[in-house]
């Protein structure tokens, strides 16, 4: 039996060897080997002959073709190219208990990248660019690791406008990486140049550290049914495409459908929609800098099933919405937030349809329906143009909302009519409990301090004006 084995491990050397410089590749069949192969037709050969734990590295130059990298194989690329000429250039297979590994090597082709499915899959020093399809998608691997990972699709801002209205990964560079399933450990990603989503997290647990996620049409992060943990990550100038549609608006990261994401910090500056849109999850922020949003910097909503339990958002640390449109922080419809140490200010107007007639927006924080517990620690609301604080607790179902106010040095003021306004509710914060001195003080020290490239405005300091039952309007 050994005899049969060593002869059919001797035959698939000695035919990789007629084309190839092959290492430490012959032995029984327990043995590892080390290929260096130097045109296509060659790492098609090796490929196939392959086995768990082997290694296979390119020489230098461009690779064309569509190629499998069995179960367990390392490909390293050296710094070489794969070229893929049909719909997919490297599938990497999975299964059994040794990694596949794809290193140093750069994918482009005429569709898309990178497909990997289960298994364990260790990617590291890898540069996948596409014109459509998708760069890199990883599928229900148990355990998914990238380390400085670049992908690349064609829009920029010389080409924003040529995203037409429908966006399917046959036609365009739709998805720059998706991970469906399983733990994954990301550190230092580069995503640009897609029209649909930058990045898609979805049924995963795990930690990404380190890089940037910018210019993008459509959903630069979006974190579905998963329980991750984002920290150093930029999340900068989303693209917008008049032909578009509903892609038209760049949202800088969505968390929806029970996902429960904790971030430190977190940069997002510069896009259209939402910098943070979060529906019926959770989320907590450390260090959290959110700039320049078009429609909102932080928008949460829909907090309602039992899974969603806890505060919906927690806002903390040295954190600072600045110049953001329509509002700072929205809340709708959920159980309870936390803001401690955070900076809110610069909020300027934004249009939004109630009805049949326009509502000019403009405020720090604006509340409605928040049903339990609202709390602000050593928190500054200055310079927003309408309201600093306003809460709205008539879309409850059963009522006007009253959540419990947990206040302690809380500093509110409008650069419009009022500082605080409390309308539909039974819920009471006092004067006493707001202190305009902390904005100025706190307002200086921190914009000094602040590492955002915002557009700098002018604040002003009106006073603390408190409203009770003024009827304004909140918008849809």
């Amino acid at each position: 039996m050994m005899l049969e084995r060593w002869s059919l491990r001797a035959l698939q050397c000695l035919t990789v060897a007629m084309s190839a410089s092959v290492l430490l590749a012959c032995g029984d069949g327990d043995a590892v080997g080390s290929t260096t192969v130097t045109s296509a037709e060659q790492l098609a050969v090796a490929l196939r002959n392959s086995r768990p734990g082997d290694n296979i590295e390119l020489g230098t130059g461009t690779f064309t073709g569509s190629f499998s990298v069995p179960a367990g194989v390392t490909l390293d690329g050296a710094g070489a190219t794969i070229f893929g000429d049909t719909e997919l250039a490297l599938e990497l297979e999975g299964g059994g208990e040794v990694a596949t590994r794809l290193k140093n090597i750069n994918v482009t082709g005429e569709g898309s990248g990178v497909v990997a499915r289960e298994g364990v899959v260790v990617l590291e020093d890898v540069t996948i660019n596409v014109d459509r399809g998708k760069a890199l998608l990883v599928s229900n691997a148990a355990h998914a690791e990238l380390t400085r990972v670049a992908v690349t699709g064609p829009v920029s801002e010389e080409t924003v406008e040529q995203v037409g209205g429908s966006i399917d990964a046959e036609s365009f560079a739709a998805l720059g990486i998706g991970i469906v399933g399983g733990e994954v450990q990301l550190k230092d990603l580069s995503v640009s140049g897609f029209a649909g989503f930058g990045v898609i997290l979805r049924g995963v647990s795990g930690h990404w550290r380190g890089g940037t996620v910018f210019e993008n049409v459509g959903t630069s992060v979006l974190a579905e049914q998963s329980d991750v943990s984002l920290e150093s990550v930029d999340i900068r100038d989303g693209y917008n495409s008049a032909e578009a549609g509903d892609l038209s608006t760049s949202t800088g990261l969505i968390i929806s459908s029970s996902s429960s994401v904790a971030t430190k910090g977190l940069v997002i500056d510069g896009m259209s929609g939402a910098g943070i849109l979060q529906d019926h999850a959770t989320s907590e922020h450390a260090d959290l800098k959110v700039s320049r949003s078009g429609a909102a910097g932080v928008w949460v909503q829909n907090q309602d099933d039992a899974s969603e339990v806890g505060t919906a958002l927690s806002i903390v640390g040295e954190s600072a919405l600045l110049n953001n449109r329509g509002n700072g922080v929205h809340l709708k419809s959920i159980r309870s937030a936390l803001f401690d140490g955070v900076l809110i200010s610069g909020t300027t107007k934004l249009t939004r349809v109630d009805g049949v007639k326009g509502v000019d927006i403009a405020d720090g924080v604006q509340a409605i329906d928040v049903t339990e517990k609202l709390s602000f620690f050593n928190t500054v609301l200055a310079a927003n143009e309408r309201v600093g604080f306003l809460f709205d607790g008539r879309d409850g179902e059963e009522g006007e909302a009253s959540p419990e106010f947990e206040v302690d040095e809380w500093s509110i003021t409008g650069a419009g009519d009022y500082g605080l306004i409390l309308q539909a509710t039974r819920a009471e914060v006092t004067p006493t409990q707001i202190d305009p001195t902390l904005a100025a003080k706190d307002l200086q020290a921190r914009e000094i301090a602040l590492i955002l490239a915002t557009d700098p405005f002018e604040p002003s300091f009106p006073g603390s004006n408190l409203a009770i039952g003024d009827d304004v309007q909140s918008g849809p």
